[in-house]
């Protein structure tokens, strides 16, 4: 049985347009991920990054948020195999299909890297198709 996840934005430039927008994004599955990613420097021997499974295999993303304690110039993370760092310098929302595939149709996990001296607290919100 799908369910939604229901999202407001209020948007305004300085003395400029306001943009008041909403809505709801239809999902089979979600799942709420709370982790904490140490300093690239604190990791095990070997390891550059802290791997997050987001989805298994074959699922389909369509609700992706990211959202840290604090926004470090060098906190990002690469989707899967592919080796692009994508910044995290504020929260990420990506809402639907189109959006979310700007990332990976097939993405199953996020590695994230940081190297500020403090551990950095993500909370994930995944919202996916549960049937292929």
């Amino acid at each position: 049985m799908a369910t939604a996840i229901n999202w407001t934005a209020n948007i305004q430039v300085a003395g400029g347009p306001k943009f008041a927008i909403n809505g709801s994004q239809a999902v089979e599955a979600y799942e709420v991920i709370d982790v904490s990613i140490p300093d690239t420097a604190s990791l095990p021997s070997g390891d550059t990054a802290t791997k997050v499974t987001i989805q298994p295999t074959g699922g389909s993303l369509t609700f992706l948020l990211i959202t840290a304690d604090s926004y470090a110039a060098d906190l990002s993370y690469t989707v899967d195999a592919d080796t692009t760092d994508r910044m995290i310098d504020a929260p990420q929302l990506l809402i639907g299909p189109g959006a979310t595939s700007l990332l990976d149709t097939g993405l199953t996990s996020l590695s994230f890297k940081h190297n500020s001296s403090d551990p950095v607290s993500l909370k994930i919100l995944v919202g996916r198709d549960a049937t292929p």
